[in-house]
């Protein structure tokens, strides 16, 4: 089914990418992860842009994160877009250039809509966890199709309505490969001090912050390492 999407421009070194949002169930629909992808199990090692997903880690601490928490928030998902040759960008200046001043048209390039056909093929580079997560929290039920107990208060309609920002690059295998491997190479996780001071969801660290550490807690702030 063919969309229109309110779109932002960009380029980044070689890359031109599109910015949109998504809701969260078409977000679903519409991305496929890159295991169900036909032909995928036949690509080589240096083919292969993306890593299997851990289901369990989707179902015990992604989903439920999403289904339990007011203020969840995910990052942009990176999309590849392949068969997107009908894709189509038309900046608002074209529609409305008579009407924009010319101070702003140089800015106005870079916003538009963004037109998908609705053949074109949606794969994450960065974010098929997230993906999966969303799956599982809006359909209540596992990649085996096995209904999810206790997932949490949200109803589904609440989390499918959550609106999604989406990346879109167009599809190159050695460039999704390098994207894939960039992103995910140089993130760093948090250490287990910065745990200690910033996590919410950690029954731990709450603990450590309010019953152990600063004020007139055991332990005065200036003797610990928060580095």
């Amino acid at each position: 089914m063919a969309s229109l999407l309110p779109a932002m421009r960009g380029k980044f070194g070689s890359t031109e990418y599109f910015l949109v949002t998504m809701p969260a169930k078409e977000l679903t629909e519409r991305l496929v992860l890159p295991t169900d992808v036909e032909g995928w199990g036949e690509l080589s090692i240096e083919e292969r842009y993306q890593r299997e997903v851990s289901y369990k880690r989707v179902r015990d601490q992604i989903a439920p994160y999403l289904a339990t928490d007011e203020d969840r928030f995910f990052g942009a998902f990176i999309v590849s877009m392949s068969t997107d040759e009908e894709i189509e960008f038309e900046p608002i200046t074209s529609i409305l250039k008579a009407t924009i001043p010319a101070l702003y048209r140089d800015a106005s390039d870079a916003f538009g809509f963004l037109t998908l056909k609705g053949s074109e093929l949606l794969v994450p580079l960065d974010g098929q966890h997230r993906l999966a997560a969303l799956r599982f929290a809006i359909s209540g039920k596992d990649q085996k199709q096995e209904p999810i107990e206790g997932l949490g208060e949200y109803s589904p309609s609440d989390i499918a309505t959550d609106a999604c920002t989406v990346i879109l690059v167009r599809h190159d295998s050695a460039k999704s490969r390098k994207i894939f491997n960039k992103v995910n190479r140089y993130a760093k996780k948090t250490t287990a001090s910065e745990n200690l001071i910033t996590a919410d969801d950690d029954i731990i660290a709450l603990i450590v912050r309010e019953n152990i550490v600063g004020g007139e807690n055991a332990i005065p702030l200036r003797l610990v390492n928060t580095s």
